[in-house]
């Protein structure tokens, strides 16, 4: 098994590492104490008696000098964004356990020192009851294992200094073995300063929940040290995601007198803003422009004086600027492999050429494939999903079939309200977009109504709409509706434009006397042409790479345990999955791929931070944490708890999955499908006219009802790998809404709010619940057997409406490529080579193929960033591409990563680290 392949990969650490005297980074043992509440399942907020000391989870690294506890530090996610020296002359190790007292001295972080002097009231009394530096009590006895399973030790306080009236005094512990970093070798160190600015000049702003690096102020700086000296630094700063394309841009270090010894890191930095009005105004928007704190016209100075305890770092800074000095925190981490290239900006004039000719063989069999329509419309019997291809992305479900309702306030004279109002009025309100003709790959049927008098039709393509022009093509056909297989035979494919004529014929092949002629402009897409290059790397270099890349964005200072905020409950913009699930994904990978078990060991402790904030979301509500009321992405939480119980073997994580999986059940709807809820609360949104599920969201008009994919693919994979049948009655309530509805209709839309926008196709994210539902079908589960056929035309239509196979080389495109976000090209990539498993199609491997090499062709060399829309080298502020640094969730690739290692362990199994095996 994977879990018990890992742990023995992690057990084969040298014990001669353990054993260096003299190593500037010791050896340690680190001790994780569990919040409680996190520990199991309910939703109930407790009173404040009850409540669980805030500094939990509280983890401890405590430094060795030949087996005895010399120096210990202490760090709270979920508390501040402040390291805490931590007493360790009572600890002991006897027989494998730590066992004794440690005192930790907790200290504020800077927002809490900034309350404490400010000089409004009502700020100051959001300011730490406790005093800066107070000593909490904590009892240890657990055994030094490794960080994997359910916790076996204990941890208790005879009170919570923080919260005297506390009555929660004990909670579970786990302790593991850190090797430090062998005398010689570089060590790599990564800083976190709360703030450059003094307590009394902040702003007192800080970023959404974990929104970005934590603070406005605040600065993340890395550098190596050789034999105890410095190398170069590197400045980020980057207080909202958004804002992450610029964070190495900044700062630059004009000197450094800065030294690691043992149990010490200690000197001088002096730092430059490089910011001026012209780079301020290169910032994306005026609002992200104020979430940075005033950029300083001299020079900033730290003297920094920090304690070392194995590879944790926590300490202080004397901050000198503009005349004045203050204090601020450090927190800081230090590793023996290197970080991954932040910004990689040498190649933005990059370009790639096609080195591949393509496969006569393969080319005709996608030609053939072309004239095969995808699930062709039939009057009566089977809606046309071209319409939506043609007309607009519909991502509003009718009440009716022909009403909807609307959550406005368009209407003159009332206030944001409840409307019911034809869907047509709607439309004719709010026009469609067109991006240009309707284009497909395969021979598309049309929803074009009969003409009276016809007994066939004459469709006519000419070039050049507008324009009198000999025709390209003509042919006669029964009924104007069914697939134009013939028509596709005679269009050449490509970017040509045709406007297609269709007229009426009598019995005598005349045209029916005053019927006119209907035009449309319509493409014929080129389909699949490769192969088209060769990969530069293999698909677990790839997927390592982007891996790191993520890791190791700022992004993700709080989940590398360098910052920590309070865990917030409330819904609305929060989206604390969407900001960092890229963490938890770039974790899972490192741990199942790395070759160095100190990295997969760090990659799981990063995957287990996102969970623990992740499980404390879950705690404060009923629902999981997610944007608005974006029923369709809850299902997130539930993936990520599987997966961790099967990288981990900690069975909370069966249970949170189990228990989400419950709520689901309790809230489902009548017709088989989840409506908008409200996280706090677990209600479900409805018009109190209709009774319909409705959306109140920024993001109008919304959603009636989600596609239920993404949840029937969480609920399947539950049932599959728990053998758990307790929810087999929901899954087919959700699977016959699928049949009568996405599947009858073949309209896929993205779940989640905010789509509504999108009216028109190609959609950037239309392609995500048709993907959702191939996964579903691929579990292959008892009652619900892979059915090829669907799950052929689901990808086909993906690509149909998606996919360029265009052969163009030397731009900043690389060439095949599908619009939008690069996860989904990469999830196109994985679902056909796992259909190519299925079907050993040579042509369904060779598209796999073909997207995967386009995604590695446009992965940055050097930083390992896999750029949006497979861009090569995304440009610092190129409007046309997701940015160097980008932050976003969703932007970085984190589907991305995890089709690239499916594909490894699918393709080249042989080559990699047995621990892999699937």
């Amino acid at each position: 098994m994977l879990q018990i392949a890992l742990i023995a990969g992690l057990l084969s650490i040298p014990m001669t590492m353990f054993a260096q005297e003299t190593a500037i980074i010791r050896e340690s043992t680190v001790v994780k104490i569990e919040r409680p509440e996190a520990m199991g399942t309910t939703t109930t907020c407790r009173g404040f008696n009850d409540l669980p000391p805030a500094w939990l989870p509280l983890r401890i690294a405590v430094a060795l000098d030949q087996g005895r506890p010399v120096t210990g530090v202490a760090f709270a996610a979920q508390f501040n964004a402040s390291g805490h020296e931590v007493n360790v002359d009572a600890l002991r190790i006897e027989q494998g356990r730590l066992k004794g007292e440690v005192v930790v001295s907790l200290r504020w972080g800077e927002l809490q020192s900034a309350m404490a002097v400010s000089e409004d009231k009502r700020v100051q009394e959001g300011a730490p009851k406790w005093a800066d530096g107070t000593r909490q009590t904590i009892r240890l006895d657990t055994p030094i294992a490794q960080h994997i399973g359910a916790p076996n030790g204990t941890a208790s306080w005879p009170s919570d200094v923080t919260n005297p009236r506390g009555k929660i005094l004990n909670a579970p512990a786990q302790a593991w073995r850190d090797p430090g970093i062998v005398p010689g070798l570089a060590v790599n160190v990564e800083l976190h300063l709360g703030t450059y600015v003094g307590p009394k000049e902040r702003k007192l702003t800080r970023c959404n929940h974990y929104d970005g690096m934590h603070g406005s102020g605040c600065l993340l700086l890395r550098t190596t040290f050789q034999d105890g000296k410095t190398g170069a630094w590197t400045v980020l700063q980057a207080p909202e995601r958004y804002n992450a394309d610029t964070a190495d841009l900044l700062w630059k270090v004009e000197a450094s007198e800065v030294s690691l010894s043992e149990g010490k890191l200690y000197g001088k930095l002096t730092l430059k803003s490089l910011v001026d009005q012209h780079m301020l105004g290169r910032l994306k928007s005026p609002i992200q422009q104020l979430k940075y704190e005033p950029f300083p016209e001299g020079l900033v100075s730290l003297d920094l004086s920090c304690v070392v305890a194995g590879r944790s770092i926590a300490g202080s800074a004397t901050v000198a600027v503009a005349g004045a000095t203050h204090s601020s925190r450090i927190t800081g981490a230090a590793r023996g492999y290197p970080f991954a290239i932040f910004a990689d900006r040498t190649s933005a004039n990059a370009v790639w050429k096609l080195d591949r000719q393509s496969d006569p063989a393969l080319v005709a069999q996608a030609v053939e494939e072309s004239l095969v329509s995808i699930r062709p419309g039939e009057p009566g019997k089977r809606e046309f999903w071209s319409d939506y291809a043609d007309k607009g992305a519909c991502s509003i479900y009718p009440v009716d079939g022909k009403n909807m309702v609307w959550f406005t306030k368009a209407i003159p004279g009332v206030g944001w309200s409840f409307h019911e109002m034809p869907l047509e009025d709607f439309w004719n309100a709010h026009p469609l977009p067109r991006s240009g003709p309707s284009a497909f790959i395969a021979a598309p049927s049309l929803n074009l109504a009969p003409i009276p008098g016809a007994e066939r039709y004459r469709l006519t393509a000419y070039p050049n709409e507008g324009q009198k022009s000999k025709a390209i093509a003509s042919v006669e056909v029964e009924q104007p509706w069914k697939p134009l297989v013939e028509l596709w035979r005679a269009l050449p494919a490509g970017d040509q434009r045709w406007d297609l004529a269709i007229e009426g014929l009598n019995a005598q092949g005349s045209a029916v006397p005053g019927s006119g002629v209907v035009r449309l402009a319509i493409k014929r897409k080129l389909p699949f042409q490769g192969p088209y290059s060769t990969s530069p790397r293999s698909y677990r270099e790839g997927a390592l790479k982007l891996a790191r890349w993520i890791r190791d964005n700022p992004r993700f200072t709080d989940m590398r345990g360098l910052a920590g905020e309070p865990v917030d409950a409330g819904p609305g913009d929060a989206q604390t999955w969407l900001i960092s699930f890229g963490a938890l994904y770039a974790g899972q990978v490192l741990y199942q791929l790395s070759p160095d078990p100190v990295e997969r060991a760090d990659a799981l402790e990063l995957s287990l931070n996102v969970a623990d904030v992740w499980r404390e979301c879950c705690r404060l509500n009923v629902m999981p944490d997610v944007y608005q009321t974006a029923t369709g992405d809850m299902f997130h939480y539930g993936i990520a708890w599987m997966d961790m119980y099967r990288l981990s073997g900690d069975p909370v994580f069966r249970d949170l999955a189990l228990h989400l999986a419950q709520k689901f059940a309790q809230r489902q709807e009548a017709n088989g499908v989840w409506g908008p809820i409200y996280p706090a609360t677990g209600k479900v949104s409805r018009d109190e006219k209709t009774g319909r599920p409705v959306v109140i969201t920024a993001h109008l008009p919304g959603l009636m009802e989600y596609d239920p994919s993404s949840t029937l693919y969480f609920l399947g994979r539950l049932r599959k790998e728990l053998k758990v049948d307790d929810f087999v009655p929901t899954e087919a309530r959700a699977w016959a809404w699928m049949e009568a509805n996405s599947i009858a209709r073949f309209d896929w839309r993205r779940e989640g709010p905010g789509e509504s926008t999108q009216h028109r196709m190609p959609s950037p994210t239309v392609a995500d619940c048709a993907l959702r539902c191939f996964d579903y079908l691929d579990l292959d589960l008892p009652d619900r057997p892979a059915d090829v056929a669907l799950m052929t035309d689901l990808l086909r239509w993906c690509e149909d409406r998606h996919v360029d196979w265009s052969r163009k080389d030397g731009s900043s495109l690389v060439y095949p490529r599908m619009f939008g976000r690069k996860d989904e090209h990469m999830r196109l990539a994985d679902a056909y080579a796992r259909l190519a498993d299925r079907t050993k199609n040579a042509l369904h491997r060779a598209k796999a193929e073909a997207l995967a090499t386009a995604a590695l062709v446009a992965q940055n060399a050097v930083s390992g960033q896999l750029g949006v829309g497979i861009y090569p080298s995304p440009q610092l502020l190129n409007k046309s591409a997701d940015l160097q640094g980008t932050g976003d969730g969703g932007l970085r690739g984190e589907y991305s990563v995890l089709s690239l290692m499916r594909l490894a362990q699918m393709w080249e199994q042989e080559k990699t680290d047995p621990a892999v095996k699937p």
